[in-house]
């Protein structure tokens, strides 16, 4: 169960670090 949950964080992460990068670039 704990690791789904660090999974959608880290996915999550993921996704706004990405859309981070869109932005600045």
């Amino acid at each position: 169960m704990s690791k789904s949950i660090s999974f959608e964080v880290f996915s999550s992460f993921l996704i706004s670090l990405t859309d981070v990068k869109l932005k600045c670039f």
